[in-house]
């Protein structure tokens, strides 16, 4: 998860680094980046993320991350 300022996008090279550990490491099926921001765009296109999206590797910006609270809180609340 990464806390950045709106406007601070993650970078591809965080997102790459994840993407390394989880080719290195047997175990791991799916890694994913929840942020309080954004991903640059066109991110899904980069030719070393592109193939983990979306069975491997889930992003989820600020925006989608709201949403899913809200969901989880609204189903808490029912």
């Amino acid at each position: 998860m990464k806390a950045n300022a709106p406007g601070k996008l993650v970078s591809y090279d965080d997102v790459r680094a994840l993407v390394g550990v989880m080719t290195g490491e047997r175990d791991v099926t799916k890694g994913m980046i929840t942020t309080t921001s954004a991903f640059p765009p066109n991110i899904e296109k980069d030719p070393f993320i592109a193939p983990f999206l979306p069975t491997r590797l889930e992003l989820i910006n600020g925006e989608n991350l709201q949403l899913l609270l809200n969901n989880v809180r609204m189903s808490a609340n029912s």
